[in-house]
């Protein structure tokens, strides 16, 4: 055992003890950038080729690796855009807006233009999905369109990204609409108001800063039915103009279906629906609710009667 008088070690074994780290560091170094060079020139473009395993409205592991990719995912996705199939077109927006990227908003509002109906739905969606007050922006145009698919879910969609000059708007056109336009103006002005609330009471928690509880679920037929009483009070209300931005809070609170999920079009085309109440929810305007007896006809029955036919 050396004494603790040895000097062996002296500055040029320190010497080389340095060495030996630089060299170290060198190789860690090496390894760090071929690992960053093989996930950036191999593995993500790989990852990119199997952008459209998944159809659209459904996610798994691929569509949320690439979701991940973030920035590095952007210029394929949009490059898609202009060579991609119309299924292709609208997996590439969907993954898109599901990126937090300033290129993502401007995609999605060109997409609203595409030919096919099916990529501006996808696009309308992903907007919503963004949760930006810039992607409102190119959502109010719809709310004047003729289409209907596109103008009532565009009201909803407002709901999921609209900002706090929105909820004025948004109130406003709820006074000039009627029925149910009125309805949805009012919900997505609700929708907001709680949204920018979440944002502002979970500021110090990202992961839940914005996030709008459902609807509380009914268990039974009789839950369901007082559901529906609540919701055709309210819009009773909303009809007369009633405290729009309060009934629309309230609306909202009763109806909402839910939009933490990956298919934010199959939610928004539900959500048109929903604001109508739980029983009303799938009945056309006008006819019986799903729970109510068929109204008499007052039709006599008729028989048929036909000629006696020839023996043969």
């Amino acid at each position: 055992m050396p004494a603790l008088s040895d000097r062996s070690f002296n500055p040029k074994a320190w010497g080389k003890l340095g060495l030996y780290a630089i060299g170290l560091a060198l190789v860690a170094t090496l390894v760090w950038a071929s690992s960053i060079f093989f996930e950036k020139f191999v593995e993500n473009p790989r990852l990119l080729e199997k952008r459209f395993h998944d159809p659209v409205g459904r996610v798994g592991m691929t569509s949320t690796r690439i979701a991940h990719l973030g920035a590095d995912a952007v210029p394929t996705l949009i490059g898609d855009m202009d060579r991609g199939s119309a299924a292709e077109r609208s997996k590439s927006l969907e993954l898109l807006s599901g990126i937090d990227d300033p290129r993502v908003v401007p995609t999605l509002a060109t997409a609203l233009k595409d030919g096919d109906i099916g990529v501006r739905l996808t696009a309308l969606a992903g907007l919503g999905r963004t949760g930006r007050p810039a992607a409102a922006a190119a959502l109010w145009p719809l709310t004047q369109t003729d289409d209907d698919l596109l103008r009532l879910r565009a009201i909803i969609a407002l709901g999921l990204c609209g900002g706090e000059a929105d909820v004025a708007k948004l109130v406003a056109a709820a006074t000039a609409a009627t029925g149910q336009e009125r309805a949805l103006f009012a919900w997505s002005a609700g929708r907001v108001q709680r949204r920018l609330a979440s944002l502002k009471q979970n500021a110090d928690k990202p992961e839940i800063a914005g996030y709008v509880a459902p609807a509380p679920a009914y268990t039974n037929d009789e839950q369901i039915h007082a559901r529906q009483v609540d919701v055709d009070v309210l819009l009773a209300d909303i009809d007369a103009g009633k405290d729009l931005a309060i009934n629309g809070v309230k609306l909202n609170e009763l109806t909402d279906v839910g939009f933490a999920t990956w298919d934010q079009g199959h939610q928004i085309a539900i959500q048109v629906l929903a604001v109508r109440g739980p029983e009303k929810a799938l009945a056309p305007a006008g006819d019986a609710l799903p729970m109510e007896p068929l109204k008499p006809s007052a039709q006599k029955l008729q028989l048929e009667v036909k000629p006696p036919q020839p023996a043969l």
